[in-house]
């Protein structure tokens, strides 16, 4: 009679003489390498808890052109997020309720990141700009240019 290469379990041939013994046999290895796997699958399961997984928020907004203390952008996620990112056409904002402020931006290396003010209240985020880029509207500096699409990601804690 034949085995299998991984676990050898029976194969036979049509001349070989089939016996209760030989199931048996091969249930048990069967048995044996299953359970093998289901801890294998649990200790996997339980490293995998570990690894601080996060959700992910996907929005998209379109700016009104306005811009100012008077006329901040304003954004509301599901809940408080550890940090989120808009990006528009040249401009990248990142912000987080842990840190203050933090602006990166391609239209001009002059546009100081203490220009951005941010105020967090919740799950609320407004912020608005007082500084210039040169040449560009200051509400696009802001991520609120008119009729400008922006791109909103925020990661959260997984509950």
């Amino acid at each position: 009679m034949n085995q299998t290469a991984n676990y050898g379990l029976s194969q036979w041939d049509l001349t070989d003489r089939i016996l209760m013994e030989d199931f048996n046999s091969d249930n048990s290895k069967i048995d044996a390498a299953l359970a093998g796997l289901d801890t294998r699958a649990a200790a996997l399961e339980d490293e995998l808890g570990e690894k601080g997984n996060c959700q992910l928020y996907f929005d998209m907004y379109t700016g009104n052109g306005t811009s100012g203390a008077g006329n901040p952008t304003v954004l509301t996620f599901p809940r408080e997020p550890l940090l989120a990112l808009v990006a528009g056409a040249g401009t990248l904002l990142m912000v987080s309720p842990q840190i203050s402020r933090c602006v990166f931006t391609s239209y001009d290396t002059n546009f100081q990141p203490s220009n951005m003010h941010i105020t967090w209240s919740g799950s609320q985020v407004s912020f608005y700009s007082n500084g210039t880029a040169s040449g560009v509207n200051n509400s696009a500096v802001q991520m609120n240019g008119n009729n400008q699409t922006y791109v909103v990601l925020a990661l959260f804690k997984e509950d």
